[in-house]
C-alpha cells in the first residue's frame, strides 16, 4: 500500500484553522492610546465581508484538502498555484479592509492572516521540494 504524503493536508488545515481561530485583521488608528484596534476575524471576512474574494479564503484549503486526500498523485503546480492564490486574497482582502475602514491608517494582519500564511508557505516549500526531487530522479 503507498503512503499518502501528508504535507499538503498538513498545510491546508492550518490554512482553515487560521480562519477559525483568533482574528484576521487589525486596524490600527493613530490617536489610539491603546495599541488594539478594530479586528476582523475570518468568519466575519467569509460571512459577512461584503466582499466576493472571502469564500476563498475557504474555498482554496478545502479543495486542496480534497484533493491531497483523495487523489493522491497531483502535480505539484497544482499546489503551488492554489497557495500563492491563498497569498494573493490574503492581501487583496487587506487592502479591501483597509478601504473599508476608512478611519484606519493601516491594517495589520493578526494571528489568523500569519497562520495561513504559514500554511500557504509550508505548502509551497513541500511542493517546490516534491517537483525537485521528481526532476532529479
Amino acid at each position: 500500500m503507498e503512503v499518502i504524503d501528508k504535507k499538503d493536508a498538513v498545510g491546508s488545515l492550518i490554512m482553515l484553522l487560521s480562519l477559525f481561530i483568533g482574528n484576521f485583521y487589525e486596524t490600527s488608528e493613530s490617536y489610539q492610546v491603546h495599541s488594539g484596534g478594530n479586528f476582523l476575524t475570518g468568519c466575519q471576512l467569509i460571512w459577512t465581508g461584503g466582499n466576493l474574494f472571502g469564500p476563498f479564503l475557504l474555498y482554496i484549503p478545502i479543495t486542496m484538502l480534497i484533493v491531497s486526500v483523495f487523489l493522491n498523485k497531483t502535480n505539484p503546480l497544482f499546489y503551488i498555484i492554489l497557495s500563492l492564490t491563498d497569498i494573493y486574497f490574503l492581501f487583496i482582502l487587506k487592502n479591501e479592509y483597509r478601504v473599508l475602514i476608512e478611519t484606519a491608517n493601516k491594517v495589520l494582519f493578526s494571528s489568523g492572516a500569519r497562520m495561513s500564511l504559514i500554511g500557504s508557505v509550508y505548502v509551497i516549500i513541500a511542493n517546490i521540494d516534491k517537483l525537485f526531487r521528481c526532476k532529479t530522479n
